[in-house]
This record gives C-alpha cells, sequence and structure tokens, in this order.
C-alpha cells in the first residue's frame, strides 16, 4: 500500500468517525435536549402552584438549576462531538471560533481565507477546527501578543492553514520541551489527515503555526 493510499484509508476511517460523531451529537440535541426542556417547562408549571411561602420553591428553585446545569453539560458534550458551528463550513466555523477568541482575549484578532468561497474534497473539518482551537489557546496562554492573524488557503490540491501572534515567540527547546502537551495532539491530527505541522516564527517576531493536508481531487464540500 503507497502512503496516498494509506492516508487515503484513514481519512476514509476518519470520516466514518466524524459522521457517527457528528449524528450522536445532533441526536443528544433533538432527544434529550427536547426532554429536559420539557422537564422545565413542567417544574415552572408547578412551581407557579407553589404556596408563596413553603420549603418546596427552595426546592424547586434548586432542581430549575440542576436541569440548567444539565443543559449546559449536554451542550458541552455535543460541541466535544461535534461543534454545531461546524455545519456552516470550514472557513465559517474558523472564523466564528476566531471571533470569540478576539472577544475573551481582547486580542486584536483577523482571520482571511483565500478563495473566500473555497469548499475543498470532502474532510473531517473537525481536525483542523480543533487544531485551531488548541493553536489560540496557546497563543492566550504562552504567547504574551497583542495580535493575531488565522489564514486559510485552499489550492487544487491541498489546504492550509496558518495562525501567526506578534508574542515573544517560542524557542527550540521551549518547543521540544512543549511537545508532550497540545502541540502533539495537534500534529497527530494533522498527521491523520495525510498532513503535516510545523511551528516556528512569524513575520512579525511571535509564533507561526502551519498546516497542510492534502485535498481529493474530487468532491466540492467540506464535511
Amino acid at each position: 500500500m503507497t502512503g496516498n493510499d494509506t492516508a487515503t484509508t484513514s481519512l476514509t476511517a476518519e470520516t466514518i468517525r466524524h459522521d457517527e460523531r457528528r449524528r450522536i451529537a445532533r441526536d443528544l440535541h433533538d432527544e434529550l435536549g427536547s426532554q429536559l426542556t420539557a422537564i422545565k417547562m413542567a417544574l415552572a408549571q408547578l412551581t407557579r402552584r407553589l404556596p408563596p411561602e413553603t420549603d418546596l420553591l427552595s426546592q424547586a428553585s434548586h432542581t430549575d438549576t440542576l436541569i440548567d446545569d444539565a443543559i449546559a453539560a449536554m451542550h458541552m458534550i455535543i460541541d466535544d462531538l461535534h461543534p454545531p458551528v461546524l455545519d456552516l463550513g470550514l472557513a465559517s466555523a474558523l472564523e466564528h471560533l476566531n471571533q470569540s477568541f478576539g472577544r475573551q482575549t481582547r486580542l486584536a484578532c483577523s482571520f482571511s481565507a483565500l478563495p473566500a468561497d473555497a469548499n475543498p474534497a470532502p474532510l473531517p473539518a473537525i481536525h483542523l477546527y480543533r487544531i485551531a482551537q488548541e493553536a489560540l489557546n496557546n497563543v492566550a496562554r504562552h504567547s504574551q501578543a497583542s495580535q493575531s492573524h488565522m489564514h486559510l488557503l485552499l489550492t487544487d490540491n491541498h489546504l492550509e492553514l496558518h495562525i501567526s501572534d506578534n508574542g515573544c515567540g517560542i524557542s527550540a527547546p521551549d518547543l521540544q520541551q512543549a511537545q508532550g502537551s497540545g502541540i502533539r495532539g495537534m500534529r497527530q491530527r494533522a498527521q491523520q489527515l495525510g498532513g503535516s505541522l510545523h511551528i516556528g516564527s512569524s513575520d512579525a517576531g511571535g509564533t507561526l503555526l502551519s498546516v497542510w493536508i492534502p485535498v481529493m481531487p474530487h468532491g466540492n464540500t467540506i464535511e
């Protein structure tokens, strides 16, 4: 089996797993979500019928809080399985992630994609989304940056994702020490798609993370 055959087989298997995770996420949202919402509404109706001064009101309030916690936990599980924003396409999902990161950290975050309406061949976008998520987390934790930029590039045969910042950069010893944490996970995700990940210096003197992923020559949508 050639390297291309191995990458294609790995990509096919990962696509199947990704589709299953997406199905489970939707089932959780539709089935469990509707049940929890119904329980919350029923509790509200019961609470309105309770006497104004009773210990049952505090118990009902506590139960309502537990239901809210369960709904929040469900949404976290759904996001881990398949972030709903991915259904909008990889470029839109990454732009949304970048905007959210900017609001949370108050960094000046920019995003670009070429071409703007790029639709690569079928590919489990969750891996690229998670790589971008981890890369931005590293920017927030370690870079001391004030700006970051994310760029998505599609060519005829491959896809590139570049995330750069203007922070303190990362030295070779620091990079070696970080291999056991998030960087190793990001590199493994890229390799599962038949691609590679490189970390170096950005033009602004900070860190540049680059991901290269081969694109299948047929199809025109990101899954």
